[in-house]
């Protein structure tokens, strides 16, 4: 038999510091681009970047509508206004996690669910032909963003308390008891799930 042979220790160092910069490097690129999860409902992620967009949305309506009434736009930077930039991530946090059980459930206990939700979509662009424009003005937002974030969640939420409705139960009520026995696991971000709620 032949002589086991062992790799250099110069050799190991050097692959070691190979893997642990490729490590680095992907974290890095996680971290800049918001590829990264900050919840897991259920074993589906929810990204940091999806969460950012969605408070920037937030936060450009609130500037929007204060524009609007002749206020000063708010400065979310300011230490001032740290409160209410708090409630605007764990609102959104909040929103995002109600829209992936939505996914979730609206598919298992609906037939046509996903179908369902995306006409209403369309129906909506089609009776408001400039919300794409009116969204990247007002939100900055492109249209895949704005199908995204803002169209699809509402229709969603819409074709489920439908169908809930019809069969004789409270969509609210629903929505309580699914936060409060989905598995949902919060990271990177300084709040918790308690009781079906983000705090």
């Amino acid at each position: 038999m032949g002589a086991h042979k062992t790799i250099p220790s110069f050799v190991m160092k050097k692959i070691a510091a190979i893997i642990l910069s490729l490590f680095f490097a992907a974290f890095l690129g996680a971290s800049i681009t918001g590829f990264y999860p900050i919840a897991l409902v259920n074993r589906k992620p929810i990204w940091q970047r999806t969460w950012k967009d969605a408070e920037e949305v937030v936060k450009r309506s609130l500037n929007a509508q204060d524009r609007s009434s002749a206020k000063k736009p708010d400065d979310f930077s300011s230490s001032l206004s740290m409160t209410v930039l708090l409630e605007i991530q764990r609102n959104t946090l909040l929103s995002l996690i109600e829209d992936e059980l939505l996914k979730q459930e609206g598919d298992r206990i609906m037939d046509g669910f996903s179908a369902a939700s995306r006409e209403k979509v369309q129906r909506a662009l089609s009776r408001a032909p400039g919300a794409h424009e009116g969204a990247l003005l007002l939100y900055g937002l492109a249209k895949s963003d704005f199908e995204t974030l803002v169209l699809f969640p509402q229709a969603r939420r819409e074709t489920l308390y439908e169908y809930l409705t019809l069969r004789g139960k409270d969509f609210d009520e629903w929505m309580r008891e699914e936060k409060k026995s989905a598995r949902v696991r919060l990271m990177f971000v300084p709040f918790e799930w308690e009781e079906g709620e983000v705090r």
